[in-house]
């Protein structure tokens, strides 16, 4: 279930993008052992955000770059 679509004003680096959200999705009372999966698409940006996220707090969470990004370098 999707529970959050957050935009920011400014770009963000990694680092950055892997503490807004924890804190996000911290106020929102989930523990981060309770999150699975993390959707992305391919920048780097954000996959450095989804690895620093996945090695400490969500440790049970997959990786999981979007369908379309993914269907797309299929060709």
């Amino acid at each position: 279930r999707l529970i959050m679509f957050k935009t920011t004003d400014v770009h963000m680096d990694g680092r950055e993008l892997a503490s807004l959200l924890s804190h996000h999705i911290s106020t929102l009372g989930v523990s981060p052992l309770h999150v699975i999966n993390v959707a992305r698409d391919s920048c780097a940006t954000n996959g450095v955000a989804c690895r620093l996220m996945l090695a400490n707090p969500w440790i049970n969470a997959a990786n999981m770059l979007c369908m379309s990004h993914t269907l797309s370098n299929c060709g």
